[in-house]
């Protein structure tokens, strides 16, 4: 009994101990397969995540890469230290000319700028020459040395500095009027139609076929007057053809005795710049003459100027630029002896910037419109007049030398070194070719006439010029 009941207790105790076992396995089994399914859900958690991440990384990578891209292009990054500084200068130029006072506002009265000066305000002087290309010359060499805002061609004080003065030459047909001697015989009707005529070639030669760099370079209406209609980002249009007639029919004859309406813009002084005829002469002969034959544009600008000449007869071009110097001269001459609208007349050759100012009243308390010219030009332009105890800086000195020089406008160039140089002989020998009659001679008896009206009497000037 005993064997069998030891052999049922030990049966049992085995299927007791294999249930068991088999719940361990199974719970076991259950503890694999949850760490196995939270393992799996990290796994995906984490792989989402990444692929978030490595979205968000991408777009951020991308964002990055059309950013650095376009700041660090060649282009981007010059332009970054040329655009912002000339931004900057053409702000600071806009505001100095037309609203300096929001400088003192801003600053209390700290910097003060130079007040406005409207387009139709006074200005200090008009210098009038009939040397095209010697009058950009001018106007530079009286900036330069006295510091003035003298310009070349320029009179719209609103955008550029020329708020001081102007050097021009097409505003010479403010004085048109006095073209024609008070002495001669009034043109009949036929005469005058003809002369109108001219005058209408010469405004579409201004104004409309623009052929040449004589009016392309010298004469636009932006630089007269800002406009408000035509765009400055076109260099000629339609609108712009429209604003030079204006100009031109503002212009024409307004210095005229029986004219009440003042020029625009109005000058304290004007003044006459002149140059040895021959030597004016042979600046024209080397710009607008292309192997012998003149230029049309030329002759379209002149006929209308002076329409009493018969321009489409002469011989030759050296001929036409002398009689539109004789012309000129004799305009300006007769202007400021008989009309008096020229103040003053001064030789290129012989005068210094700081005679031209005297000239011009910039040293004048009773004709100087800004007064600080006034201080600063008088002691340079009198710096051997002050007395030796006070202190003259060397920067003083330097600029009063230049200032006092009289080979500022034309440099003195010594003869043997002069490549080209007419005389009255070459011009003589030209007039009197196959081609010229009677006439070569009156203008060459003329030109000496007129030397002698403008001043050069000396003995250089009777056959040659020394220094041109």
């Amino acid at each position: 009994m005993s064997a069998e009941q030891s052999g049922i207790r030990n049966r049992k105790a085995q299927k007791k101990k294999k249930k068991n076992g088999e719940e361990q396995a199974g719970s076991n089994i259950s503890v694999e397969e949850t760490k196995s399914a939270e393992s799996k859900n990290a796994q995906s958690g984490e792989t989402s995540g990444t692929c978030d991440a490595n979205q968000e990384n991408a777009a951020t990578a991308k964002d990055q890469t059309l950013a650095s891209v376009f700041f660090n292009h060649p282009l981007v990054r010059v332009a970054q230290f040329i655009l912002l500084p000339y931004l900057i200068f053409q702000g600071l130029n806009w505001v100095s000319l037309q609203h300096p006072e929001w400088v003192e506002h801003a600053t209390g009265g700290l910097l003060q700028f130079r007040p406005a000066v409207g387009t139709f305000e006074e200005r200090q002087v008009l210098i009038l020459s009939a040397s095209v290309a010697n009058n950009k010359r001018l106007a530079n060499s009286l900036s330069d040395t006295l510091q003035l805002e003298i310009a070349h061609e320029t009179f719209d004080s609103l955008h550029y500095f020329c708020r001081d003065g102007s050097v021009s030459w097409y505003q010479g047909m403010r004085f048109l009027a006095f073209a024609r001697n008070e002495n001669e015989k009034k043109p009949g009707r036929e005469d005058e139609s003809e002369m109108t005529k001219k005058r209408i070639e010469t405004f579409k030669e201004l104004c409309v076929d623009r052929n040449s760099s004589l009016v392309s370079q010298f004469f636009h209406p932006k630089y007269y007057v800002a406009s408000t209609e035509c765009s400055s980002r076109d260099t000629w249009s339609n609108c712009w053809s429209r604003e030079c007639l204006l100009t031109v029919q503002s212009l024409w004859e307004c210095e005229s005795p029986e004219n009440e309406i003042s020029c625009i813009p109005p000058f304290r002084k004007i003044l006459h710049a002149t140059r040895f005829p021959l030597a004016t002469i042979e600046d024209l002969n080397k710009t607008y003459c292309n192997f012998e034959s003149i230029q049309s544009s030329f002759l379209g600008v002149v006929s209308g100027f002076f329409p009493h000449r018969d321009w489409s007869g002469m011989s030759s071009c050296l001929e036409a630029v002398s009689w539109y110097v004789f012309d000129f001269e004799t305009t300006m001459l007769r202007a400021r002896k008989q009309g008096g609208a020229i103040d003053g007349m001064f030789a290129l050759e012989s005068t210094s910037p700081c005679e031209v100012a005297s000239m011009a009243g910039f040293t004048d308390p009773t004709n100087a419109l800004y007064s600080p010219h006034l201080e600063r030009l008088t002691k340079i332009c009198h710096v051997t007049e002050i007395e030796s105890d006070e202190e003259v800086d060397k920067k003083t000195e330097e600029k009063a030398y230049k200032a006092t020089s009289k080979h500022v406008f034309v440099p003195r160039v010594p003869k043997r070194f002069q490549k080209h140089q007419i005389t009255w002989n070459d011009l003589e020998m030209e007039l009197k070719g196959p081609n010229s009659d009677s006439k070569g001679l009156d203008l060459i008896q003329s030109l000496k006439k007129l030397a002698e009206e403008l001043g050069y009497t000396g003995p250089t000037h009777k056959e040659n010029v020394e220094f041109i």
